[in-house]
């Protein structure tokens, strides 16, 4: 008995497999045949900040003399329209694919602001979660941390920060600002009460609290968790009883000390 079965369960798949293949194929010719009947766009958001619209990505699908609705999709060059919004600076990646109910969809994903930079030469911009450079948008601010000062990295269309050469890399502060950056990131109280870091011409690295009126100096990145350790101890026991806007700077930078001046 097990015998005739496993002979029927051989001819039930020689049969079967052949007429898969038949569907398949006139699937893939229906499929070459089929007309664009409307396009679905998709923008992922991550977090609240929108720097792209589902309309800005429709007039780039649809930047062509002739609409894409109505249109044997086998003559439409999907690569092309992807390349296009690829190229926009604001988009980090895109995916045009037909559905298999005769859809264009359309996937675009935004950058993702890390920081914002004002560097020494005035220009600004974003340096996203890649480490890709990125020009700012007005009306669409990205609710990051600000880095301003004696920044002394150019902006480059495109540029990736963390493909800069080391030769390069060592003679410049952005690093040590964007590990600042993320540290503070990491941290649920520094991240309520800094708004911005400052470079000074001497190269000290200073932070702007959003609510108060001093100056944070930290001079460099190293020994972080010391210095915020005492930043903390010095809100809790000193401002909360002397008032936060009693001294002009709090001076981090020594060891085992706080320096204030008012």
């Amino acid at each position: 008995m097990h015998k005739y079965k496993h002979i029927a369960t051989i001819v039930l798949w020689s049969l079967l497999i052949p007429a898969v293949l038949v569907i398949l194929g006139f699937a893939g010719v229906n499929r070459n045949q089929q007309l664009c009947k409307g396009i679905d766009i998709d923008v992922k958001m991550s977090g609240n900040d929108v720097i792209l619209t589902e309309a800005e990505i429709r007039t780039m699908v649809s930047s062509t003399s002739e609409p894409l609705k109505g249109r044997r999709i086998s003559s439409i060059n999907l690569k092309s329209i992807e390349s296009r919004i690829k190229r926009n600076p604001w988009v980090a990646n895109a995916a045009v694919f037909p559905t298999l109910t005769g859809r264009l969809c359309v996937k675009a994903e935004p950058r993702e602001a890390d920081i914002r930079i004002y560097n020494r030469w005035g220009e600004q911009f974003y340096i996203d979660k890649e480490g890709v450079m990125y020009p700012t948008r007005p009306g669409f601010p990205a609710q990051v941390l600000v880095a301003s000062g004696n920044i002394n990295t150019r902006y480059v269309k495109g540029g990736n920060v963390n493909e800069v050469p080391d030769s390069i890399k060592n003679r410049s502060i952005l690093p040590s600002v964007l590990y600042l950056n993320r540290y503070i990131a990491e941290d649920k109280l520094l991240s309520a009460i800094i708004g911005q870091i400052y470079v000074t011409e001497s190269g000290d690295i200073e932070l702007i609290p959003i609510t108060s009126n001093h100056t944070i100096i930290i001079g460099d990145t190293s020994h972080l968790e010391q210095k915020f350790g005492k930043l903390v101890i010095f809100y809790d026991k000193i401002l909360k009883k002397r008032g936060w806007d009693r001294y002009k700077t709090v001076n981090l930078k020594f060891e085992n000390q706080i320096v204030c001046s008012k």
